[in-house]
């Protein structure tokens, strides 16, 4: 199975001072970012085996205020297309219990074995 996990991880590496993945640690520090592969599906056949694959990642980002979710959606954005994937969905979301913005992106390519991103 094809996957970027190892590129994301090191483009979301600097995007704000705590980035997990799966779903935060803790949210006694904010703003933080949590990502996942959430989609991963065969694309294309060559030679028997899986060529390409459909990879989908999502980030999620928690903050105390839009403007903080702004900045740091921003350099998810930069940092992910720097890899070759592309936007395909950005929401945001206040969580009333909890106080704090969510802002979710996805994000998608089509790759190949050695890491190309095509679209």
């Amino acid at each position: 199975m094809t996957s970027l996990k190892q590129q994301v991880r090191e483009a979301l590496a600097g995007v704000c001072d705590r980035v997990f993945y799966q779903y935060p640690a803790s949210f006694g520090e904010i703003p933080c970012a949590a990502w996942r592969e959430s989609g991963n599906r065969e694309y294309a056949r060559a030679d028997g085996g899986e060529y390409l694959a459909e990879v989908v990642y999502t980030v999620d980002l928690f903050g105390a205020s839009t403007g903080e979710m702004d900045q740091i959606a921003r350099r998810v954005d930069a940092a992910l297309r720097a890899i070759g994937l592309s936007r395909e969905y950005a929401g945001e979301l206040y969580e009333a219990g909890s106080r704090l913005h969510h802002r979710v992106l996805r994000y998608r390519g089509v790759t190949d074995g050695a890491g190309r991103v095509y679209q």
